[in-house]
């Protein structure tokens, strides 16, 4: 039963409010009001939702429990419609005695005594308040979304039913313009589904069309969601590129009632992209004539060279008869020249090979122990003429690993020969070999004059010249650091390097084993 503070006296009203209790008491938020809008009842849970107790609502102004949000024009229409007996219903935000607020969705019903006059009103409520911050969180997410986006809804025909002021302002129409327009066939040029692989793998790729409309609208049918990037067409025929989402919306028979479209504008970055593009085609075509250029120049001048230091070789020894010391100097400094023409020739042609992948490698099973100590005695008689601490530290008697064994001499004799070259008199040159784990390291330590931060990353670069007062009269092709990386890649290895200027570098090779 009803526990009433205030007499109510229509017995129609009584029996009406007992029906209602029954009905609604367990689940639902219920007030009574006279006629004036002061509180006669309260049931339990609107004691407890606005944190008030009976005795503080009784015979108060149901304004005790308003919002100051509330607009003055809500509770006007509310006292014109209920005063004029009919039922009002609205969302109503009220304030909890604490401070805090609460979201009702509330049903006022006029109750009339046996003349037909209003006397009371009773206001059924839901708590709405979780229901109400979700919905203020989604018109947040909206609003950032279409402040952001091109946003737009299509019917399941994939015609436009709402378009944002983004969308219209991108494609130069009115959305009543748009209204009715079918987006994918009235407006799109070509597409690409980045479901795609050569696609998904590389944005650098041109779009081209790979789907029919009539695939993309079995995958939306397919109750799926499809991105892509679209090439469409404005109102005056311009060109535009958006990444794109499409994604069903359903009804609550979870049949699909229309489409969302989610874009973004990339139409810089496709066009850069193309420009990028072709640059990138020009400098590679380039890039081929000048390795061809250098490859075909490189074997036209190594023959005659190859025979004019032999001639002059022979000059020297004496074959050709006696000749002045003047000359003898003369020719000497000739055959210098000539043979670091002859070196620059072969770098050339080496590195050429390597990047145009002409390099033949013949991989055998090799001894890495044995091809160190082979380059170590080779070398060791230049670290000896300038005074080098010159010598390496292995463990292990022998070690087994497939490589070329010519390729990887080179790197060796280059790695170790710079090092000895750019390490003053009386410096240290070291060489260590290790397994770890699963990796063959080769390290290549020296005390010489390093390389600057500036040049690091760069040091592997062709023709790249450290700056310093030891480099600066070194002679050499600048093309060793390039072909030692080159090899090192194509045996599926890397390498590392290092480096303190004025302490020295270190060089390391690192294959797995």
């Amino acid at each position: 039963m009803i526990d009433s503070v205030a007499p109510i006296t229509s017995e129609a009203a009584q029996k009406f409010i007992s029906d209602i209790e029954v009905a609604n008491y367990a689940s639902n938020i219920v007030t009574v009001t006279d006629n004036r809008g002061i509180i006669v009842y309260v049931n339990e849970l609107f004691c407890e939702l606005s944190e008030y107790s009976r005795d503080e609502l009784i015979w108060k102004s149901h304004n005790i429990v308003g919002h100051p949000d509330m607009k003055r024009e809500v509770f006007q229409d509310l006292w014109s419609t209920i005063s004029s007996n009919k039922v009002w219903k609205w969302v109503i935000k009220n304030l909890k005695k604490s401070g805090w607020y609460y979201w009702i969705q509330a049903t006022i019903i006029p109750v009339l005594d046996l003349e037909g006059y209003i006397i009371q009103y009773i206001s059924i409520q839901t708590d709405v308040t979780k229901l109400q911050e979700s919905l203020k969180i989604i018109g947040e997410y909206e609003t950032a979304l279409s402040e952001s986006n091109l946003v737009a809804k299509l019917d399941i025909n994939g015609c436009i039913t709402h378009a944002n002021e983004m969308f219209c302002k991108t494609f130069w129409y009115k959305e009543s313009e748009l209204l009715g327009m079918n987006f994918l066939r009235d407006t799109v040029d070509e597409f690409t589904s980045k479901a795609d692989q050569s696609y998904h793998g590389n944005p650098n790729l041109p779009i081209t069309s790979i789907q029919t409309i009539d695939d993309l609208w079995q995958v939306l049918q397919g109750k799926n969601i499809w991105k892509g990037t679209t090439k469409n067409f404005t109102k005056q025929r311009l060109f535009i590129w958006l990444s794109i989402v499409i994604s069903p919306l359903y009804d609550s028979n979870n049949n699909i009632r229309e489409y969302i479209i989610i874009a973004t504008d990339i139409s810089d970055i496709s066009i850069g992209r193309e420009h990028l593009k072709k640059s990138f085609d020009k400098l590679k075509l380039l890039d081929i004539k000048k390795n061809d250029f250098l490859n075909i120049a490189s074997h036209e001048l190594r023959t005659p060279m190859t025979a004019i230091q032999g001639y002059i070789a022979m000059i020297l020894e004496g074959d050709a008869g006696e000749i002045n010391p003047e000359v003898h100097l003369y020719l000497t400094q000739v055959y210098a020249s000539s043979k670091r023409l002859i070196d620059l020739i072969n770098d050339m042609l080496d590195i050429s090979k390597l990047e145009s992948g002409k390099e033949v490698f013949e991989i055998i099973e090799a001894d890495i122990v044995r091809l160190i100590s082979d380059v170590m005695f080779e070398l060791r008689p230049i670290a000896e003429q300038k005074q080098q601490k010159f010598d390496s530290f292995i463990d292990l008697p022998s070690l087994m690993f497939k490589t070329d064994i010519n390729k990887f001499k080179q790197v060796l004799i280059n790695l170790v020969g710079n090092a000895i070259k750019f390490t003053p008199e009386g410096g240290g040159v070291h060489l260590y070999l290790q397994v770890v784990n699963d990796s063959l390291i080769i390290s290549i330590k020296d005390t010489g004059v390093g390389i600057p931060k500036d040049y690091l990353a760069k040091i592997f670069e062709k023709f790249v010249q450290v700056s310093s007062p030891l480099t600066r009269n070194s002679v050499g092709t600048w093309l060793g650091l390039s072909i030692a990386k080159e090899i090192v890649e194509q045996l599926w290895g890397y390498l590392q390097v290092e480096s303190t200027e004025g302490e020295g570098s270190v060089f390391r090779i690192v294959f797995r084993i």
